[in-house]
């Protein structure tokens, strides 16, 4: 993978959030931690006008991280069929959406 900024990682997560194409399974190890990890994720505004991505103090964005950059490849490098297929599946649980321009970047999180 290349260098990429966080800002195109985070991006990748929202669309496919948005979109209702990425799912985590019920079933999924350490579901609850990441789920955690996307509520406690912000985006912040500094007094010089930058943008940064970052949990809150005292938390972690590891897991919201490689997903993140899971996102980012499959968004560029996956097959259209293979894309596609994901953009037709519908799922029971869905605790994914967050309007844009929220502080915190995933809203609704169970």
């Amino acid at each position: 993978m290349r260098n990429c900024p966080k800002r195109e990682l985070v991006a990748a997560v929202q669309v496919m959030l948005g979109q209702h194409r990425l799912k985590f399974a019920a079933r999924l190890p350490m579901l609850e931690v990441l789920l955690d990890e996307l509520r406690a994720f912000e985006v912040q505004v500094t007094a010089a006008a930058n943008v940064t991505y970052n949990a809150r103090v005292g938390t972690h964005d590891d897991l919201v991280l490689a997903v993140a950059q899971a996102a980012w490849w499959t968004e560029r490098n996956a097959p259209a069929d293979f894309r596609d297929s994901y953009r037709s599946v519908s799922t029971r649980r869905s605790v994914y959406d967050r309007p844009r321009g929220s502080r915190n970047l995933w809203r609704g999180m169970r």
